[in-house]
């Protein structure tokens, strides 16, 4: 041996962008990971799931082992509910979609069952801008929804109640009294035809009642929210 020849290439450049990759990578998983709210990612017009966060696992109930999976694999109860081609859209072309209280049947311990979702489905594109994957984030509303629904049938309940109440019943909305319910029997009492009162000011669909004191007892009604009864309290009303 006569010497040793050394041979060298500087790739510092390389190895720092790779590592600012990785480093970039890296928050980007620790940021979803860590996300409060449901995450996906998912990669490939296949739909690759590349990284999922706890909540969006939690969501969809199939258990952690679902990285590596395509996004049909792991959720084929989705075929049937327009949600594949909206996502399929999105990785084709580059235009983002969101739903807000949309309805969702996932399978749950076996069952199919009903959540309600405000989600969005993003492009992800690499540094020569092309896309190379879809982002999903979600909210999970289904008590806020089923609330509202309750909210819903109690009002229906409510106003079927005061259509059907054997005395005369009407609801008045707002500081102007508009009539929103009003039932047969107060129509009749009023000798109006429906679209004359209904959805009006009290005292524009029936201005025979005004200046008799009533403006001021319902307003007090309103604005102090104590209620008012009176027996045999006169009103003049137009009759023949």
């Amino acid at each position: 041996i006569s010497g040793v020849m050394v041979v060298a290439v500087e790739v510092t450049e390389e190895v720092m962008s790779r590592k600012k990759i990785e480093e970039s990578e890296n928050k980007v998983r620790t940021l979803v990971e860590s996300a409060p709210f449901p995450i996906g990612v998912y990669e490939g017009r296949e739909m690759r799931i590349t990284i999922l966060n706890q909540a969006i696992i939690d969501v969809w109930g199939k258990g952690p082992d679902v990285i590596g999976k395509t996004y049909y694999e792991v959720l084929p109860e989705l075929e049937e509910q327009q949600i594949y081609p909206k996502l399929d859209s999105v990785f084709t072309t580059g235009v983002p979609f969101a739903a807000r209280n949309q309805r969702v049947d996932l399978v749950k311990d076996g069952k199919l069952q009903p959540f309600y979702f405000n989600y969005s489905f993003t492009p992800l594109f690499d540094s020569a801008g092309k896309i190379y994957g879809v982002m999903n984030t979600a909210a999970d509303v289904t008590d806020l929804t089923e609330a509202k629904f309750q909210v819903e049938r109690s009002e229906r309940n409510f106003r079927n109640m005061v259509k059907q109440a054997p005395v005369a019943m009407c609801i008045m909305i707002g500081p102007e009294h508009i009539v929103e319910v009003a039932n047969d029997l107060f129509i009749q009492l009023w000798r109006k035809r429906e679209n004359e009162v209904m959805n009006k000011p009290f005292f524009e669909g029936i201005p025979e009642a005004k200046e008799q004191g009533l403006e001021k007892l319902l307003s007090e009604v309103y604005a102090k929210a104590e209620p008012f009864i009176a027996n045999e309290h006169p009103v003049d009303l137009i009759r023949n």
